[in-house]
């Protein structure tokens, strides 16, 4: 959880840099262009807040529900959110924090604070700092994955200085190497295995949505992504869709529609929460035995 909230859409976040020229001319560059140099700013902030949600729909019917909140500070490595998931149901609500180089995750079935030391790391002095930036060498293989699809992108400008990028395109329009490279990664996606791996890291948390396993026939109908950037070159606002056909190992039909929104703000000025845990029921958990409740104290 070191690296924290899924900002929903993707979006990381470390040191700062600000983009203060050449925009005067952005009418003529291509939204695919502005929107991946967005992607970068955004990438590079210190801290930023979000709040956004994600569902997943099977053949019209909910599978799951996210909705959540969350601040993040990559200089102080703090962190704190809250997030609702909703699921066969049953709803949970999972607050974490991030801070002292501790984890803590509560869930609102218990008053139990689950916390977790990070892990020491031995720098080296000579070290240098891992770069936040996307390395050109995956850059290039996304442009070339892209390819004629970035003539897609559109982008409108608007008098206050914020752009508009979206781009909507349907199964035809995909190349056939992204449809099968996409296929693939649903395929795995769906199986639910990573999923119940990824649970096991959430003390409490029991809600196992039924994915359904897509092992045939699979294929991306329709994809959608809109996105706000700020006079600043930040992402604010983003939302995306994406709609994949498939069968099960049973042959049974599926439409899954997976949907995701994410509102950025606070742009290099937001300041985590902390949490007191004196006098709280404490469980810690260690490292080297995995999710244990070995320790269970109160401050």
């Amino acid at each position: 959880m070191k690296k924290g909230f899924v900002i929903l859409g993707a979006v990381g976040i470390s040191s700062v840099v600000m983009v203060t020229s050449g925009f005067a001319a952005m009418a003529s560059t291509s939204g695919y262009s502005v929107y991946k140099d967005a992607i970068k700013a955004t990438r590079a902030l210190d801290s930023v807040s979000a709040s956004g949600g994600l569902s997943l729909i099977d053949n019209g019917a909910s599978l799951i529900n996210v909705t959540g909140t969350a601040k993040a500070n990559l200089t102080n490595e703090t962190q704190s959110g809250s997030a609702t998931i909703d699921s066969n149901g049953k709803k949970q609500t999972i607050d974490f924090y991030r801070q002292n180089n501790q984890s803590i995750i509560k869930n609102s079935d218990s008053d139990v604070y689950y916390q977790e030391q990070g892990r020491a790391e031995k720098k080296n002095k000579n070290e240098k700092p891992e770069s936040k930036q996307i390395p050109t060498e995956v850059e290039n293989i996304i442009d070339s994955l892209v390819g004629n699809l970035q003539n897609s992108v559109t982008l409108d400008n608007k008098a206050d200085g914020t752009k508009d990028v979206s781009v909507s395109l349907s199964n035809a329009q995909l190349p056939p190497v992204v449809n099968a490279v996409g296929s693939l990664l649903i395929k795995n996606a769906l199986d639910g295995k990573e999923l119940n791996q990824k649970q096991g890291e959430i003390p409490g948390f029991d809600l196992k949505p039924a994915l359904p396993a897509l092992t045939q026939n699979i294929i991306i109908e329709q994809v959608d992504l809109k996105a706000t950037i700020n006079a600043a070159n930040f992402i604010q606002h983003q939302e995306a869709s994406i709609t994949v056909s498939g069968k099960d190992a049973k042959g049974v039909s599926h439409q899954v529609v997976l949907q995701l929104t994410a509102d950025l703000n606070g742009f290099n000025g937001t300041t985590a929460d902390t949490i007191d845990l004196t006098g709280k029921n404490v469980k810690v958990l260690e490292h080297k035995q995995g999710v244990k409740d070995d320790e269970n104290q109160k401050n």
